[in-house]
């Protein structure tokens, strides 16, 4: 399990049992993060900052392994075969290949900062904070539906996908998760504040089933 400190420019990894493993100092602000199963390596946005790039972590050697320079500030980051696809701000949706640096714009739309991404089978999943919005695409950037409902989710932020094509998202001043459908049809709060959440961001669904 890895998770960004935005503020604090730091990586850090963690166990299932909660312990930390080792902790990478990134080059400036790290915003969000996507495992690599190649190579088994963290790939990190930097979000606002000046420096555009893509931090590369090698888990084994626990360092920063290379950095792939972009042209735009990235911010929620998903894996989709050997490819990112990234959330740029003021750019959309963009697939980048870190082997050889080109980027194929996948949305054309001008995004804020601080959006999520998440990538289910040929499904591209995306939040908007500012427009308290999910927005779904296929991998050609055609749209899929969207769901909005002020009384249930507002500043969505992070989201994440289960295996049957379920989506959950945080509302950070909603206080809650919520789950929807494949279809966005429908929609359920699973967590609230009264289940313990505080100023929530960012979310992640475990595909892989752990036994204890």
């Amino acid at each position: 399990m890895a998770l960004t400190y935005h503020g604090s420019n730091i990586v850090k990894v963690f166990n299932t049992g909660g312990s930390k493993v080792f902790e990478v100092k990134t080059p400036t602000y790290a915003f969000d993060v996507a495992y690599i199963s190649d190579d088994n390596t963290l790939a990190v946005t930097l979000g606002y900052s000046g420096a555009k790039c893509i931090t590369i972590i090698d888990i084994q050697n626990k360092q920063i392994k290379k950095e792939i320079s972009v042209e735009s500030n990235y911010y929620g980051i998903a894996m989709k075969d050997n490819t990112f696809i990234c959330s740029a701000a003021e750019k959309g949706i963009q697939l980048v290949n870190p082997y050889n640096n080109s980027k194929i714009n996948i949305v054309r739309q001008k995004y804020p900062m601080y959006c999520y991404i998440a990538h289910y089978d040929d499904t591209i999943y995306h939040t908007n904070y500012q427009t308290n919005s999910v927005t779904c695409y296929d991998e050609h950037g055609k749209l899929q539906w969207t769901f909005k409902n002020e009384n249930v989710l507002t500043t969505a932020h992070g989201i994440s996908v289960d295996n049957d094509g379920n989506v959950y998202v945080v509302g950070q001043t909603s206080t809650n998760v919520v789950v929807l459908s494949a279809d966005g049809q429908q929609h359920k709060e699973i967590l609230t504040a009264s289940d313990g959440l505080t100023d929530p961001c960012s979310i992640d669904y475990c595909k892989v089933q752990i036994s204890y």
